[in-house]
């Protein structure tokens, strides 16, 4: 016995300064107390996935608009048919831009339906809307191509020369 009673010391000593938090938790205090600057209510102060994302500055929100496939296949056939109308032009006089600039088109759209428009709020609403389409015609169903030009990066540029896509059918 005096050996396994040795043992048995030596652990009760172990359990006992364990209990009382003598021997392990020295060890992780200085841990704790570090961490202690960097966590809040027991959750990292560090931006991580689950921190709600920092407030944005209030911006008013934009509304989305919604369109209808036919209004949206109506004003693609219009914004279309103007600007082939204008490439056959440059084609056979040579004289300015084979396309049209954003801007043109959009105020030639607003211009053939000023009459449906009743004030200056629906004029936005529907230069926006148009404007809209125009940038969903390049980038997603590759109606218009942008002529590059010099500098002409930017799609939603007001300067940007647009025409149609040489493979579009118009029908």
């Amino acid at each position: 016995g005096a050996g396994q009673n040795g043992v048995h010391s030596s652990q009760n000593q172990s359990d006992q300064q364990q209990q009382s938090g003598s021997t392990g938790a020295e060890h992780e205090a200085p841990d704790e107390e570090e961490n202690a600057s960097s966590r809040q209510n027991g959750k990292p102060l560090s931006s991580g996935p689950d921190d709600a994302p920092a407030p944005k500055p209030k911006r008013p929100k934009k509304k989305k608009m919604q369109l209808k496939y036919e209004d949206y296949q109506r004003i693609t056939h219009k914004l279309a048919t103007h600007l082939r109308k204008h490439e056959e032009n440059y084609n056979n006089n040579r004289e300015g831009e084979p396309g049209l600039s954003r801007k043109a088109l959009v105020d030639w759209y607003l211009q053939e339906h000023e009459d449906q428009l009743g004030n200056e709020e629906e004029l936005h609403q529907m230069a926006r809307l148009i404007n809209q389409v125009i940038t969903r015609l390049i980038k997603k169903d590759n109606v218009f191509i942008i002529n590059h030009g010099e500098g002409q990066e930017n799609i939603n540029s007001d300067s940007v020369v647009i025409q149609v896509h040489p493979n579009y059918e118009m029908g």
